[in-house]
């Protein structure tokens, strides 16, 4: 199951969808922050964000996600530290984590730098 959503309301009204596997948001000009509910949808293995003007921190909650195997986040305006509970994921092999590191303050030991 695949949604495109436009705006971060629209995503707290999805929450409800546990089946959600991918969950792509990219290239909608969002801003704000992403919602903490976002670590309730436990079968997401997806979730791109990249080319929006979030900011704020990445939720811990995410780390939650056991299924999770790529988190696009390059190109916002993220700040603060990767929640360790994501790099243990990705340390394990069982995620990928993007996260350009020149536009964000973000400070990430675990993410892949992708150039566009």
């Amino acid at each position: 199951m695949i949604f495109h959503l436009i705006s971060l309301t629209e995503v707290c009204c999805f929450i409800y969808f546990f089946a959600l596997e991918q969950l792509f948001l990219g290239y909608n000009n969002l801003n704000g922050t992403l919602p903490t509910t976002l670590g309730l949808l436990t079968n997401l293995e997806v979730l791109h964000v990249e080319f929006n003007q979030l900011s704020g921190t990445i939720p811990t909650e995410l780390g939650n996600l056991k299924k999770a195997q790529v988190y696009t986040f390059k190109n916002n305006y993220f700040q603060g530290i990767m929640p360790r509970s994501i790099c243990l994921q990705v340390e394990a092999g069982i995620l990928v984590v993007h996260l350009k590191e020149d536009l964000s303050s973000m400070i990430c030991s675990c993410c892949t730098s992708v150039r566009p």
